[in-house]
C-alpha cells in the first residue's frame, strides 16, 4: 500500500471521494489518528539522523571519495561469444533444391471440398487428384516433387510416358519430411527429352489453425457464422495443398476443377468456363491458365457479394467483400481499374487475363497477396469509407492495391528465379506503387512521402549494423528460410529506394524502356539481376553508355548504406570520401573499406550560385576517394549533394557548409526543393544522433522552421524528436528544449487547428503532426483542448466516445492527464483499468505525480504486472521513469522471484540512461547480479553498451547544446498564444469515430 505522506491529506480525501473500494479493484487510502502519531514519531527520528548524518558527513566523504567502485573493479558477469556470422549466411551449402531432371508443363487439378457439418466426417476437407505432366531433361529414374501435410494415397500414384500413356510401373514410394519431398522411385528410366504425366490421388484437410496453404476462415453475418476456403501459397505453401514442384522457376500452366456446394462460389486465377450441377453440389471449370509459378496459383470458395466494372482494355474487374461491406468496396474498385489501366499504358504490355479479382476477408495473415487474377486482402485493407475512415485509410487501400497490381508484371508475368532474389518481385511493386497513386492522387504529392515512407525505413534498417543483410542473399527452400528472408524494411523498402535511384544516372525514357525491354525478354520466364541490368544497359546505350550491371552490382550484393563525406580544399574544389556509416559509433564511419566493401555512387550535387535543383550537376564516386572541381563555384557558396535524396547515401559537409545551409534556410528556406529540404534535416540528425557530428548543427537547420509548412520536413524532424527527447528528458536544459519547440510548432498548430473532418490526405496528416507534438511540448492551447475533450468522455461517457484515429487519443488522454488534476486520473484509472489494452491505459502514466505513480506501479507489483506498469512510465516523464528505474534497481529480487526474464527488463531502460551515474548503477547492478545465465548476460552487455554511447554522446554534445538553447531561446515567449480559429469540440468527437487503421 501507498503511505500518503502526512503533508497532502488533501490526496486521500479525494481518493475516498471517488469511492474506490467499491468495485474498482483499487484500494481504499484511509488516514487514521494512529498512523499519525506514528508519522510524527518517524519525522521527529529522520530529523534526528539527518543531524547526525551532517556532523559526520564531512569526514565520511572525504574519506570515500576515492572509494567509489570503477567499472574494472566490478565483478561484472562473463561475457558471451558473439556470434561474427552476418544475418542470412549459412556455412553448409543448402542441399534441399529440387533436383534439375524433370520441368512441369501443365497440372490438371480435381478437387471436392467439404465445409460443412451435413459433410460428417469429411468436413472440413477436401479430396484431390493431381495430373502432372513434365518434360524430362536428364535421364532418372527418381521423381521428386513437394508435398506437405497432404495424405498421398501410394497406390494411386502412377507414371506414364507420353503420348501413348506406357507406364513406368512404379518401384518405391517416399517421403523426405526436412525438404517436404515425395520420392518416388520408377522400375523403368525416364529418358531425356521425353514427356511424362504424374497421376496422384490424395487428400488434405482444411485447417482453421494453420492460414498458409489452403484453409478455412469464418466470418459473423447477421449473428450467422460463415465459411470461407481460401489459398496462401507464397512463398512455399502450394505444397500444402496438392503435390507440386513448389520452386518459382518452374512455371506451368493449370487446369482447376472444383466441386462445391451451391450455397458458394468458386473462384480462381482464371474465368470459368463452364460449371455442371448434380444436386446440392456444383463443379466448376476454370480456363487454362497463363504459365505460372506455383506460389501464384489460388482458389477460393465463399459466399462474399462482389461489385464489377470493365476496364479500358476490357478486364473484367471484380471486387468481393462480405454482404454487410460491400458499399465499402468502391473506392478500391474505382482506383483498382484505374491502376491496372496505368501500368498497361506504362508498359506497353497488356495484363494478359480476361478477369480480375479482389477479395476482402476479414482474416488474412499478409495485407495483400498478388495471385494472378485472384488478389487477397485483409479486409482493413480494401474497404474504404470516407464518411467512417480516416484519409490515412485511403492511403493505406491505394498502397496496397498498387502493390498488388504492380506485382502482375513484376513477379507474375516476369518471376525471379529464386527467392534470393525476391527484390526484384517485392523492390518493384514497392516502388510503382507511387507512380501509380501519383496518376490517380496527384494532389497527395506522393513522391515527397516516398522519403519518409520508404526511403527513411529502408536506411534504417541498412544501417544499424554489420549484420544486415543485402538485397540479394542465399535462401534455403524450406518456410522457414524462404519466409524468414522477406525481410520487410530491406526487401520492400531499400529495394524500392534503388530503383528510385536509377533516375540519378539513367533518364525516364531510358528507364522506362529498359523495363519494357526487361519484361518482353523474359515474358512467362524467370530471371535474376544480370536480366535486369543488361536491359537498362541496352537501353541506354546510346545515351549514356552506362553499364548497369558494373554500377548496380555493389547496391545488390552487399549490405549497407554508403556516408559520403564532401570537404571543401580550395575555392572550387571539394573532396569526396565514401565510407559505410552505421548508426551505432562503435562501428565507425572513418574505417578503411575493404574492396570488396565500395559502392559505385552516383552523385547528384548543386550549389549556391547554381542552385539547380531539376537538372543537378552529376558525377560518380567510383574509388574510395576523389576531388572535383566545380566551375563556378565561389568561397561564401553552400554546396547540396544527393538532390532530393535520389539517391541511397548520406552525405556529411564540414562544419562551415552545415552553418551555410542553415542560414540559407533562415534567409530563404524555398530556395531548396522540399525534399532536398527533408533529406538535409534527415541527414544532420542522423549523423548527429550516431555521434558523427556535433547536434548543434542539426539543430542550427530548424531555426527556421516556425516558417515550414510541408508535412514530409516535418515529419522528417519529429521521426528524430523522441531519441532526442530522451537525452534531454531527465537533464536542467530540457525546460528550454520544450520551450524551443514549443515555439516552432505553435505557428503550424495554430493555422491547421483540430479540424480532422478533412478529406484532404496532406492536411489531415499535418494536423495529426501538429496537435502531437504541440501537446507533448507544453502547448497550453493544445492541452487545453485535450482536457476539454477528455472532460467530455468522463462526463458523459454514454453519448461521447474518443475512438482511437491513428493514435490522436492516446494525445488527447496523456495531455489531459498531465494537465489535470487527481479526479481527471481517477476518472481515466477507473474507465480503463485492463492492463491487456497497454496502448489504451498507458496515458495514466503521464501524470506528473510522483506518489500517484508510485502507487500505481505498486499495485501492477502485487498483480504481477510490474513489467507492465513500468514500461507504461518509461517515456512519459522524468518523474515516471526515475519511479520505474528506482524500482526497479531496489526491488530486483522480487521481480526475479516473479519472472526469470526480469533480467531483460534492464533493456528497456537502457535507452535513457546516459549519466555517469546511470552507467555506475547498471555496472553495479551487473556485479550485483554476475551468477546470471548466459542469456542475460548477453542482453546485460548490449544494454551496457548502449548506456555508455549514450553517455558518450551526452559528453560530447550537452555543453554546446546547453549554449544553443539558451541563446535561441533568448527573446522567446514561454508559450505563444493561440491564434487559430475557434475549435468546434462537437466536431472533434463526431470526427473521432473514425475507425482506427489497423496494423
Amino acid at each position: 500500500m501507498l503511505n500518503i505522506p502526512s503533508t497532502t491529506p488533501h490526496h486521500t480525501d479525494r481518493m475516498e471521494s471517488h469511492g474506490l473500494e467499491k468495485g474498482m479493484n483499487v484500494e481504499v487510502f484511509t488516514t487514521r489518528k494512529r498512523t499519525v502519531y506514528i508519522a510524527i514519531i518517524v519525522v521527529v527520528l529522520l530529523l534526528a539522523l539527518v543531524a547526525l548524518a551532517f556532523f559526520f558527513l564531512p569526514q565520511i566523504s572525504s574519506e570515500s571519495n576515492n572509494c567509489q567502485l570503477k567499472g574494472d573493479e566490478l565483478k561484472l558477469p562473463p561475457k558471451p561469444e558473439q556470434d561474427p556470422s552476418p544475418v542470412g549466411v549459412r556455412a553448409i551449402p543448402f542441399t534441399g533444391r529440387l533436383p534439375e531432371t524433370l520441368v512441369p508443363e501443365h497440372y490438371v487439378i480435381w478437387m471436392k471440398i467439404y465445409m460443412d457439418t451435413s459433410d460428417d466426417i469429411k468436413s472440413n476437407s477436401y479430396d484431390g487428384k493431381i495430373n502432372i505432366t513434365v518434360k524430362c531433361t536428364k535421364n532418372t529414374n527418381i521423381v521428386k516433387l513437394h508435398t506437405w501435410l497432404l495424405n498421398i494415397d501410394f497406390d494411386s500414384i502412377s507414371i506414364y510416358r507420353l503420348p501413348n500413356l506406357d507406364n513406368l510401373w512404379i518401384g518405391n514410394v517416399g517421403t523426405n519430411d526436412t525438404n517436404n519431398f515425395l520420392e518416388i522411385t520408377t522400375r523403368k528410366s525416364l529418358i531425356a527429352g521425353d514427356k511424362y504425366m504424374i497421376s496422384i490421388t490424395y487428400y488434405g484437410q482444411l485447417r482453421m489453425d494453420d492460414p498458409l496453404g489452403f484453409y478455412l476462415t469464418s466470418y459473423n453475418h447477421q449473428g450467422q457464422i460463415r465459411w470461407v476456403a481460401l489459398t496462401r501459397f507464397e512463398p512455399t505453401f502450394a505444397r500444402k495443398a496438392f503435390p507440386c514442384f513448389d520452386e518459382p522457376q518452374l512455371k506451368a500452366t493449370f487446369d482447376i476443377v472444383i466441386t462445391h456446394r451451391l450455397n458458394r462460389t468458386a473462384l480462381s486465377n482464371m474465368p470459368v468456363v463452364r460449371t455442371v450441377t448434380d444436386g446440392d453440389w456444383r463443379t466448376t471449370y476454370f480456363n487454362t491458365s497463363v504459365p505460372m509459378s506455383t506460389y501464384l496459383v489460388s482458389f477460393a470458395i465463399l459466399d462474399f457479394n462482389h461489385i464489377e466494372r470493365v476496364t479500358s482494355s476490357g478486364v473484367q474487374f471484380r471486387v468481393w467483400v462480405r454482404p454487410d461491406k460491400i458499399a465499402e468496396a468502391t473506392y478500391a474498385l474505382d482506383i483498382g481499374v484505374k491502376i491496372l489501366s496505368f501500368f498497361e499504358n506504362y508498359f506497353q504490355i497488356s495484363y494478359p487475363i480476361p478477369k480480375m479479382d479482389m477479395i476482402g476477408t476479414p482474416v488474412y495473415p499478409p495485407m495483400g497477396l498478388e495471385n494472378w487474377g485472384l488478389i487477397m486482402y485483409q479486409e482493413s485493407r480494401l474497404l474504404y469509407n470516407p464518411a467512417v475512415h480516416s484519409p490515412d485509410r485511403q492511403f493505406e487501400v491505394a498502397s496496397i492495391v498498387a502493390h498488388e497490381l504492380a506485382h502482375m508484371w513484376f513477379g507474375n508475368l516476369v518471376t525471379m528465379d529464386w527467392w534470393d532474389e525476391i527484390w526484384l518481385n517485392e523492390g518493384f511493386a514497392s516502388f510503382f506503387e507511387y507512380p501509380a497513386i501519383d496518376h490517380v492522387h496527384p494532389e497527395w504529392q506522393i513522391w515527397d512521402q516516398f522519403l519518409s515512407e520508404t526511403l527513411c525505413k529502408g536506411m534504417a534498417a541498412d544501417e544499424g549494423s554489420r549484420l544486415t543483410r543485402s538485397m540479394v542473399q542465399n535462401v534455403e527452400d524450406t518456410p522457414v528460410g524462404v519466409y524468414d528472408f522477406q525481410d520487410q524494411e530491406i526487401t520492400y523498402k531499400k529495394s524500392a529506394t534503388i530503383v528510385r535511384s536509377f533516375g540519378s544516372f539513367l533518364s525516364d525514357e531510358v528507364i522506362q524502356n529498359g523495363l519494357r525491354t526487361y519484361l518482353n525478354t523474359h515474358i512467362y520466364g524467370s530471371v535474376d539481376s544480370d536480366d535486369l541490368w543488361t536491359a537498362l544497359s541496352k537501353a541506354d546505350r546510346d545515351v549514356g553508355g552506362t553499364d548497369v550491371k558494373r554500377m548496380m552490382d555493389s547496391w545488390t550484393l552487399q549490405a549497407g548504406v554508403p556516408l559520403v563525406t564532401v570537404s571543401r580544399i580550395g575555392g572550387d574544389s571539394v573532396k569526396i570520401q565514401q565510407t559505410q556509416f552505421f548508426t551505432i559509433p562503435e562501428e565507425p564511419a572513418t574505417k578503411q573499406l575493404p574492396d570488396d566493401r565500395r559502392w559505385n555512387i552516383p552523385l547528384t550535387y548543386t550549389y549556391k550560385s547554381e542552385h539547380d535543383f531539376q537538372s543537378p550537376l552529376t558525377t560518380w564516386l567510383l574509388t574510395e576517394e576523389d576531388t572535383i572541381k566545380i566551375r563556378g563555384l565561389t568561397r561564401p557558396d553552400w554546396i547540396v549533394f544527393n538532390v532530393n535524396q535520389t539517391g541511397y547515401y548520406r552525405v556529411n559537409y564540414d562544419n562551415e557548409n552545415w552553418e551555410k545551409l542553415a542560414e540559407a534556410l533562415k534567409r530563404n528556406f524555398k530556395v531548396f526543393p522540399t525534399q532536398t529540404r527533408a533529406a538535409l534535416l534527415n541527414d544532420a540528425f542522423t549523423l548527429a544522433l550516431a555521434g558523427h557530428i556535433d547536434i548543434v548543427y542539426a539543430l542550427q537547420l530548424t531555426e527556421y522552421l516556425h516558417l515550414e509548412t510541408e508535412y514530409v520536413v516535418w515529419e522528417m524532424v519529429l521521426k528524430h524528436l523522441p531519441k532526442m527527447y530522451s537525452h534531454f528528458f531527465r537533464l536542467p536544459d530540457f525546460a528550454l528544449f520544450e520551450k524551443y519547440w514549443r515555439n516552432k510548432t505553435t505557428p503550424l498548430y495554430n493555422s491547421l487547428g483540430w479540424d480532422l473532418s478533412t478529406s484532404d490526405l496532406l492536411e489531415y496528416r499535418k494536423r495529426l503532426q501538429s496537435i502531437k507534438v504541440s501537446c507533448a511540448y507544453g502547448n497550453n492551447h493544445c492541452l487545453q483542448t485535450s482536457h476539454q475533450l477528455f472532460r467530455m468522455e468522463m462526463d458523459n461517457p454514454q453519448n461521447v466516445t474518443l475512438v482511437n484515429i491513428d493514435g490522436l487519443v492516446k494525445t488527447v488522454y496523456c495531455a489531459a492527464i498531465r494537465k489535470g488534476d487527481i479526479d481527471d486520473w481517477m476518472s481515466f484509472h477507473c474507465k480503463n483499468n485492463d492492463d491487456d489494452d497497454f496502448e489504451a491505459t498507458s496515458p495514466i502514466c503521464c501524470t506528473r505525480e510522483a506518489w500517484l505513480l508510485q502507487w500505481y506501479l505498486e499495485k501492477h507489483h502485487r498483480q504481477n504486472k510490474t513489467y507492465i506498469g513500468m514500461m507504461k512510465m518509461l517515456d512519459k516523464s522524468k518523474v515516471g521513469f526515475s519511479t520505474a528505474w528506482e524500482f526497479f534497481l531496489e526491488r530486483f529480487d522480487e521481480l526475479l522471484e516473479k519472472e526469470e526474464d526480469a533480467y531483460d527488463y534492464l533493456s528497456n531502460f537502457a535507452p535513457f540512461l546516459n549519466t555517469e551515474e546511470d552507467l555506475q548503477q547498471v555496472m553495479e547492478f551487473g556485479s550485483r547480479y554476475n551468477d546470471m545465465p548466459t542469456s542475460a548476460a548477453a542482453s546485460f552487455y548490449r544494454s551496457l553498451d548502449i548506456v555508455k554511447r549514450n553517455r558518450s554522446w551526452l559528453d560530447k554534445n550537452r555543453d554546446s547544446v546547453a549554449r544553443w538553447l539558451e541563446d535561441v531561446t533568448r527573446d522567446l515567449p514561454s508559450h505563444v498564444p493561440y491564434e487559430g480559429r475557434d475549435v468546434d469540440l462537437s466536431k472533434i468527437v463526431s470526427a473521432s469515430r473514425i475507425q482506427p487503421d489497423l496494423e
